[in-house]
């Protein structure tokens, strides 16, 4: 069989886990990328699922490397964060470098998971970050070819 590449970041985390496992047991490849592995997580032990564990998203060369032949990026980074730095980083800086990796390795979708009610102007770090995030893919996508 032959069985499409998925990249996942953000696979290890509750709603992660599950996509991981589901995508596993519908003939899909997975990589998921992640800063802590969590041992968990049911496809752990799934032969066409390989965790890419202490991944720095500013190691570009090496999610380049894994991230190839990927057809499909999934990105479900968050965090509930209320350091402002740490959550633009999050959700506005490495989603964008993630579109960019994968735009440049000709990915053919990006898939982001956001927040429901994310305004910029939102009172809370969490929602305003995910909307910046949100509007700098968008600004990307809409100047990009994927």
């Amino acid at each position: 069989m032959n069985r499409k590449k998925v990249s996942i970041f953000g696979g290890t985390g509750f709603i992660g886990s599950l996509l991981t496992t589901a995508l596993a047991k519908n003939g899909y490849r997975v990589t998921v990328f992640s800063r802590d592995r969590n041992v968990q997580n049911d496809a752990s032990c799934m032969s066409h699922v390989e965790f890419i564990d202490e991944c720095k998203l500013e190691d570009e060369a090496l999610i380049r490397e894994h991230m190839a032949g990927s057809e499909f990026v999934i990105n479900m980074v968050g965090t509930w964060d209320n350091n402002r730095r740490r959550a633009t980083k999050a959700h506005v800086e490495y989603p964008t470098t993630i579109y960019k990796i994968a735009n440049s390795l000709n990915v053919k979708k990006m898939i982001h998971f956001s927040a429901l009610g994310a305004k910029t102007n939102s009172p809370g770090t969490f929602f305003s970050t995910k909307a910046e995030g949100d509007k700098a893919l968008l600004e990307l996508a809409q100047n990009g070819t994927m």
